[in-house]
């Protein structure tokens, strides 16, 4: 059986659709898109061309679809490299087999 694991990906907000399409396609599930500000100081966002406005996208992956996930992300959105960041986080636990079928992407009958 495959191991679950939370996803979440921190990055531009503008970019938000089009990473969440992207590590769909690439395998993950239960994609939610959270608005988020950076801390940084907006003279030095300016500098660096940045934003502060920031999405956070909460998602999860198999253990089995995790590389293809992080490729697309290192590939497509640059990650990085200054393209966002993304980390997985163990789930330990799912309340039923309905709930298990819904964060791995399974039909339910």
């Amino acid at each position: 059986m495959a191991i679950l694991k939370g996803l979440i990906v921190i990055a531009e907000r503008k970019r938000a659709e089009k990473i969440c399409a992207a590590i769909k396609k690439a395998g993950a599930h239960f994609e939610n898109i959270f608005l988020g500000t950076g801390t940084a100081r907006s003279e030095v966002l300016s500098v660096l061309g940045m934003d502060s406005e920031k999405a956070v996208i909460l998602s999860t992956v198999t253990d089995e679809k995790f590389f293809e996930v992080s490729e697309t992300l290192k590939k497509d959105f640059k990650f990085g490299k200054g393209g966002g960041i993304a980390f997985t986080v163990p789930i330990s636990a799912v309340s039923g087999p309905a709930s298990m079928l819904i964060l791995t992407g399974g039909k339910l009958k």
